[in-house]
């Protein structure tokens, strides 16, 4: 596999706390109310200023992926704890500015600006500049760009508001739900999260280490059960980023509806409260397949994305930039990663122009996207949550005829032979079935 190292350090989220007070401002948004800072403040809320225009790729991310969910959250429809503002710096007709911000899905008051400088009392050295103002009017001052450490920093600004001590704290945000493309429907039914760590260090430290280097464990729990320990070591991974640690984690076999949740216990960590993350496996998973065993690999801009190709025991078998086109053998399952996902969409289709994966700006944390599992050579297989009933599988291997434990779970790194396959579930029932591999 080969590591691309992204270097996008255009504004490292980079926040300061300010001893001053904020100033007061009054400003009128597109539907003509008028609103005074002040009064917000007086009232208890806190308030986010996102100063932004149309134009620029980190706005739309911060406002996409980081605006969209502090709103949701403590918003109007939240814990009504916030109150946000959207500015837009350049000199825009309302209905542009109302068209773009809309499909941004922000909707929170917009304000049209004729200029930067028309709140000279918040200036703006880079977009998007955020100002996090709290009740008592002191405000943090950050950049937006780099999600999901800019959510990260978001949420600790505004936790930093309610009084909360965040000094050491270590947060964990998982990739978000998984989705059919995440998720290998080969039996057994196999997950591998990529989860990202953050250090707050970071973010209130002059001399910070921007890298969280530390090796830490996580603790998985299936449906609320203790399921297994995996330990991170993100000098042994290489995939540690600025501002946050992403890896992945070993596959853990789950059925759909199956909730995973990942907990993390850093030594010393002062805020335990975001150490916890949850994901729900889907109760419909269909792995595309393709029945040719040349694939290509496309992007949905002019920017460049590099990808990386795992078979099915997790081992790189391929790598490269777009646009690229590589031949697999024909396995049950292999999977994708494509970086610069941040910035580019991109798609892996077969020769016959069939989709076999694909995604969006935006669909996943990080500049990375998860593993994403497609087949070669043989048929879909659509599993439902009735298939599982409501048995959870905790162990699955093979034997040869000497009952001799086998080294793999995949049946196609095996030589050729009989085997005995074997499934433990959950409620202590034992599966097993004689296999013949003949090539």
């Amino acid at each position: 596999m080969k590591n691309y190292l992204l270097t996008l350090i255009i504004s490292i989220c980079s926040a300061q706390l300010s001893a001053q007070t904020a100033p007061n401002i009054n400003f009128t948004d597109l539907d003509g109310t008028t609103h005074d800072l002040y009064s917000y403040l007086n009232d208890g809320y806190t308030v986010v200023l996102d100063f932004s225009y149309e134009y620029c790729g980190p706005c739309k991310d911060w406002s996409n992926n980081v605006g969209h969910e502090i709103w949701a959250e403590h918003g109007l429809d939240g814990d009504n704890t916030i109150r946000m503002f959207h500015f837009d710096v350049y000199d825009f007709s309302d209905q542009a500015v109302a068209s773009y911000t809309q499909a941004w899905g922000i909707n929170y008051p917009v304000i049209n600006l004729t200029s930067s400088t028309d709140v000279p009392e918040y200036p703006q050295e880079g977009y998007p500049t955020i100002y996090i103002i709290c009740p008592d009017k002191s405000y943090f001052e950050t950049g937006g760009y780099g999600f999901p450490s800019s959510e990260m920093d978001a949420q600790y600004y505004l936790a930093s508001c309610r009084g909360a001590d965040l000094s050491n704290n270590k947060a964990v945000v998982a990739t978000g739900s998984p989705t059919s493309s995440t998720i290998c429907d080969s039996p057994p039914l196999t997950f591998s999260p990529k989860i990202h760590v953050y250090n707050s260090e970071s973010a209130v430290s002059d001399s910070a280490t921007f890298f969280f280097m530390d090796e830490y464990p996580v603790k998985v729990f299936i449906n609320g059960e203790y399921y297994s320990t995996q330990t991170i070591d993100p000098w042994a991974n290489g995939s540690v980023t600025n501002l946050d640690d992403e890896a992945y984690l070993e596959p853990i076999p789950v059925s759909p509806g199956d909730e995973i949740a990942l907990v993390i216990d850093f030594e010393g960590d002062n805020y335990p409260d975001d150490d916890t993350s949850k994901v729900t496996i889907p109760n419909n998973i269909n792995t595309l397949s393709s029945s040719d065993t040349t694939l290509i690999i496309s992007a949905s801009a002019s920017n460049e994305i590099y990808y990386d190709v795992y078979n099915a025991a997790g081992v790189p078998v391929s790598y490269g930039e777009t646009p690229g086109q590589f031949t697999l053998s024909k396995d049950s399952c292999y999977s994708i990663s494509f970086l610069n996902a941040n910035v580019t969409g991109g798609s892996l289709k077969d020769v016959s122009g069939n989709i076999l994966v694909s995604y969006e700006v935006g669909d996943f944390i990080g500049y990375q996207t998860p593993r994403l599992f497609f087949h070669v050579g043989m048929n879909t297989v659509d599993i439902t949550e009735q298939d599982f009933s409501d048995e959870q599988l905790v162990d699955f291997y093979f034997l040869d005829l000497l009952g001799k434990r086998c080294s793999s779970i995949h049946l196609n790194d095996l030589p050729q032979g009989i085997y005995v396959q074997v499934k433990h579930y959950q409620n202590g029932q034992v599966r097993t079935e004689k296999i013949v591999k003949n090539n």
